[in-house]
């Protein structure tokens, strides 16, 4: 439609399409629907891909919802899709070039999702696993991130330095550390990481933990009172606004991710997620927008308001070092946390003094089911404050 009347009124697509668009929403009766941000961006950049790309896209929305599909409308009209990666001011052209955006970036970037969907969709029925379009939407979907591997290598990690002597005695736990060497603990809280012989250990401050905590939540009045008693024995679990912190795991996966509430709010809702209707545990969530003075949408954002306290009481482990069940990375993080040598304090998320590397942050567990679509806290963990690298055969103290 906005292709014919562009033509007859002798104007290019880049020329007239801004002016349509905002003609259409100037429509004042009760039933006429705008075109959001969103679709305006999509409806711009369609005609600009190329010809096999449009046909890729109508042919799989023409078979899927978009909601419920390997390319939803939020992934199609990404900034990053549209103006590329940002390079670096000190970026050469080369990379410049690299990073640019243009209509064989943008075709495979989009194949390869329509692909990966089709592909784990064939294996399901394959395998004769139920599909749930809805529920299970996530499963089905490239968990690769838009930049893949547009700065995952370029991020300054920490050199730490190695100690003379290795930690003795018989009360230490050495706990493997995802094939790139050992975290080692010992009853004082203290913590080191000893990196395998042939390759350095680089240990990310997003995670994997090294270890978890061990310990109660308490929430509502048992946590007001804790506040009010044990003010620095506890850890405070919640958010302020959207732009605070925590590492956010779905149901099936062993890890998760360290980002801002917001970031991981935004990603719910490219992938389908109603955010309206997630229970996020002691908050209330509202989605909202900024606009300019044009009132144009500028960003996405989110009210976030406490309901009530929630806390985490680090305690000591049940399971004692040189026992016959010693601690594991699910609950060793209180070997440091409950030593009477270290205070909680100190491991604080944003702590960053270089006599220590770790920190302590929050996790969140995200269910997303045909019964609940929740987001609740779980045991807290032991991360390094920053990028760091353990020299091949060494071993570097971290707390």
């Amino acid at each position: 439609m906005f292709k014919q009347i562009l033509a007859q009124a002798g104007q290019t697509w880049n020329e007239g399409i801004d002016g349509l668009i905002q003609d259409f929403n100037g429509g004042n009766s009760s039933d006429h629907k705008k075109i959001s941000p969103l679709e305006a961006a999509v409806i711009k950049m369609f005609p600009t891909l190329l010809p096999e790309t449009q046909e890729l896209i109508t042919y799989h929305w023409g078979n899927f919802q978009a909601k419920q599909s390997g390319l939803t409308l939020t992934m199609l009209g990404t900034d990053l899709l549209r103006n590329g990666s940002k390079p670096r001011a000190a970026d050469d052209a080369l990379w410049k070039t690299i990073f640019a955006p243009n209509e064989h970036k943008r075709h495979w970037w989009i194949a390869r999702r329509v692909r990966f969907f089709l592909h784990k969709l064939s294996e399901a029925k394959r395998l004769r696993k139920k599909v749930n379009l809805v529920s299970g939407i996530q499963q089905l979907r490239d968990p690769r991130p838009d930049h893949e591997g547009s700065e995952g290598n370029t991020r300054q990690k920490r050199k730490l330095d190695s100690v003379e002597e290795a930690p003795q005695g018989n009360k230490l736990l050495k706990l493997e550390h995802h094939g790139k060497g050992h975290a080692i603990f010992d009853v004082d809280g203290n913590v080191w990481f000893q990196a395998k012989d042939n390759a350095d250990a680089a240990l990310d401050h997003d995670g994997p933990p090294i270890a978890l905590v061990y310990g109660n939540f308490k929430i509502q009045q048992e946590a007001e009172k804790l506040l009010e008693t044990q003010k620095d024995d506890v850890m405070m679990i919640g958010f302020e606004d959207d732009e605070g912190k925590g590492v956010f795991r779905m149901q099936q996966e062993p890890q998760g991710t360290l980002c801002s509430l917001r970031d991981f709010l935004l990603k719910l809702e490219k992938d389908g997620s109603d955010v309206t209707t997630l229970d996020l545990a002691c908050h209330k969530i509202e989605p909202q927008v900024n606009k300019d003075e044009a009132g144009d949408v500028q960003s996405r954002t989110f009210k976030v308001t406490k309901t009530g306290p929630c806390v985490f009481v680090p305690a000591e482990t049940p399971r004692k070092i040189a026992s016959a069940k010693p601690p594991t990375w699910e609950d060793a993080g209180s070997l440091v946390l409950a030593s009477t040598s270290k205070t909680r304090s100190t491991f604080g998320p944003g702590y960053t003094d270089k006599t220590c590397v770790l920190q302590v942050m929050p996790r969140w567990l995200v269910s997303n089911n045909a019964q609940s679509f929740s987001l609740t806290p779980e045991k807290p963990g032991l991360f390094v404050s920053e990028d760091s690298v353990v020299p091949a055969g060494k071993i570097s103290k971290l707390v």
